[in-house]
């Protein structure tokens, strides 16, 4: 399976977060591959053009993919709250979650989600006089006859 090129750079990633990153850090590529995987999921889009490259994506899906980034790049562990001598940092409860998207987010997704689309089958079912197994049975060579009959 190809890998997919992430949604949002390190760039992006970088000035979201005030750290310095360098361009190949490989902790920061797998965490905008596993942001971006995500909101493809939920798009349920690749964002790739006919030629494989990366499509121009909504400047608010950039955003969701470094939001979700970001979280785990600054807290890797998913620690909920943290204390160290008089500073105490408060993460929310979602933190230990790992990598995930927020209601907010999963609602801007939403809005550039593709529809479902293809071949499918629909299981339908008779009930009441006349569905078969009901108070109809087949014969083998013949119609259809009435319980009793």
């Amino acid at each position: 399976m190809a890998v997919l090129p992430a949604l949002a750079d390190i760039d992006a990633l970088e000035a979201w977060t005030g750290d310095t990153i360098p361009d190949d850090d490989p902790r920061a590529l797998a965490v905008l591959a596993a942001a971006s995987a995500l909101v493809r999921s939920e798009t349920r889009r690749t964002w790739l053009d006919d030629m494989g490259a990366l499509a121009a994506i909504p400047d608010e899906l950039g955003t969701v993919v470094v939001q979700v980034a970001a979280r785990v790049w600054n807290n890797p562990e998913g620690v909920t709250y943290d204390l160290a001598g008089s500073f105490a940092a408060n993460f929310g409860t979602d933190a230990p979650l790992g990598i995930h998207l927020t209601a907010p987010e999963r609602a801007i997704c939403a809005r550039h989600r593709q529809a479902s689309t293809g071949v499918w089958t629909l299981g339908t079912t008779r009930l009441g006089p006349g569905a078969i197994g009901a108070d109809w049975t087949p014969t083998e060579n013949g119609p259809l006859f009435p319980f009793g009959a």
